[in-house]
């Protein structure tokens, strides 16, 4: 019996670790943001990850604790219609920068304030937006994102 147990025991543990790796990729894939791009409104350029689907999209920069001052995250939507956000479990205060199907900028909310309660506020485009990109609080103000500017997108 002794043999057979121990056995067992190994294929129990090699199982295990089988099913937690299984599992960490599985949720590192999820969250994981592969695609990068740059996007330049003016001569203001930010390095961005792209949020492009639906799962994507609903985390966008939770959890995320700091980012580079020209860092961002783009949000790409296939049609424009009005967009609504909210912070849940962010921690950056951030600008949201409201962009229609032109790519050009519509609107600016700035200095979004983290929210980690369960009641956020919901901020939302001031017009139909097909992309959104935040950015660090104040840096719309500092680079000279506003509305009316035209931003190029250079997308991996």
């Amino acid at each position: 019996m002794g043999k057979r147990s121990s056995f067992t025991s190994i294929w129990l543990k090699l199982g295990l670790l089988i099913v937690v790796l299984a599992l960490s990729f599985k949720v590192s894939r999820i969250y994981a943001f592969r695609n990068q791009g740059k996007v330049c409104c003016g001569q203001a350029c930010f390095l961005v990850d792209l949020a492009i689907t639906a799962q994507e999209r609903s985390k966008g920069l939770m959890f995320r604790r700091k980012m580079a001052r020209d860092q961002g995250m783009l949000f790409i939507y296939k049609d424009e219609q009005i967009r609504f956000f909210w912070m849940k479990n962010t921690y950056l205060p951030l600008d949201l920068v409201w962009l229609d199907s032109d790519r050009k900028v519509i609107g600016v909310t700035p200095d979004v304030r983290p929210c980690l309660k369960d009641n956020c506020t919901r901020y939302s485009s001031p017009c139909p937006a097909q992309y959104v990109l935040e950015i660090n609080a104040g840096m719309a103000e500092k680079k000279g994102v506003k509305p009316g500017l035209e931003c190029v997108f250079v997308l991996e």
